[in-house]
């Protein structure tokens, strides 16, 4: 079966599952996604500063969460750290808006993408399993999106996490399923992630959000512990992949730049499963730390990303 003709059957099987009123919300989302989709990227970015505007005052404990965390994690002071809290809050709102737009965002021959990271370049030619490492900053939707654009002719699994609300979780794996890309929940990810890298496919994750005690390893992330998701690592090693952390950087005027540092290549890994898992998850920890000191305004501030703790 082909990648687009199992994204239509799940699709199907999703709308199934529905009930009325749930159908009625989809249909709605989708109606509205239209309308957003008409505002263009600069209309998208005059409406997530208003969002960001109304929910910075209306808010108020994730704001002083974002100040607070900005400043303890970054050593900036008061007034820099609310800067940087309050951009972030637009960024934020930017990043979810532009999930209508992802479809149609290519990662080739695209105006608003000024420049790409040679290394990316080097993933799309390797004869390889590739899994890709993200976070909540920058344009991640778009990235998303414009995986489907990349190594077309191997197939491609994005590990989401999905919200509860059923209406909403179809129209999310809706907006997020391109071409020979498939989007699932973390939860039922790894049989769909493993068939990928069989096949040298590409999966890619969202790797910085925090996570329950027993699915995680505990690294020093921005100065203290935070619950690191094992789960990229372990697919990663059990693939023999090999590893690109990378991000889409929100340049003034609405343009991007696709960033990316050096692979890890887990086939070159020595030790046991805990180990070499340890040092893979240790190895994407610290390349979204630096992508975060890089760009902290376009990070996701508001999230608890150090609830989690040791016992």
């Amino acid at each position: 079966m082909s990648m687009n003709a199992q994204n239509k059957r799940d699709d199907n099987s999703d709308l199934a599952k529905l009930t009325s009123g749930q159908k009625l919300q989809l249909k709605l989302m989708l109606l509205t996604a239209r309308g957003l989709r008409l505002l263009g990227y600069n209309g998208l970015c005059r409406l997530a500063s208003f969002c960001a505007f109304c929910f910075w005052h209306l808010a108020a404990s994730r704001r002083r969460y974002a100040i607070a965390a900005v400043e303890q994690h970054l050593g900036k002071s008061r007034a820099e750290a609310k800067k940087i809290a309050r951009a972030s809050f637009r960024h934020n709102f930017q990043s979810f808006l532009e999930i209508v737009l992802a479809e149609n965002f290519g990662l080739r021959d695209n105006p608003r993408l000024t420049k790409i990271s040679p290394i990316f370049v080097q993933m799309e030619k390797k004869e390889r399993p590739v899994v890709g490492i993200t976070g909540h900053l920058g344009a991640w939707e778009l990235l998303a999106g414009g995986l489907a654009g990349l190594r077309t002719t191997r197939p491609g699994v994005l590990v989401v996490r999905y919200p509860q609300n059923k209406a909403m979780r179809v129209f999310m794996r809706l907006m997020r399923t391109h071409g020979n890309c498939r989007s699932v929940g973390h939860r039922n990810a790894t049989t769909e992630v493993t068939a990928a890298l069989r096949q040298n496919g590409t999966a890619a994750f969202l790797a910085d959000h925090n996570t329950n005690r027993h699915e995680a390893i505990f690294l020093p992330f921005l100065g203290e512990m935070a619950a690191v998701n094992l789960g990229p690592a372990l697919l990663a090693l059990r693939g023999k992949a090999i590893i690109y952390p990378g991000y889409l950087k929100r340049l003034p005027g609405n343009f991007y730049e696709l960033r990316a540092l050096p692979p890890l290549d887990t086939a070159t890994l020595e030790g046991s499963i805990a180990e070499r898992s340890r040092i893979i998850a240790e190895f994407y920890t610290k390349a979204l730390e630096q992508f975060v000191i890089e760009a902290p305004e376009q990070w996701f501030w508001m999230h608890k990303r150090w609830k989690t703790q040791p016992k």
